[in-house]
């Protein structure tokens, strides 16, 4: 799942972008962009609160 946050004129929006995932991942790869995500989840299960 992916959200986005914003601020609109004074009120809090949230948006839903996880349908954006898979075009996100195509650019990625087009742009040459380094996948972090591996990097990001072995950061994530050292942490015992999040496993």
């Amino acid at each position: 799942m992916l959200f986005a946050t914003f601020e609109n004129d004074g009120n809090i929006g949230i948006k839903n972008l996880s349908e954006y995932i898979p075009l996100i991942d195509e650019k990625t790869t087009d742009w040459k962009l380094k996948d972090k995500r591996p990097e990001v989840i072995e950061k994530i299960k050292v942490l015992p609160h999040l496993n």
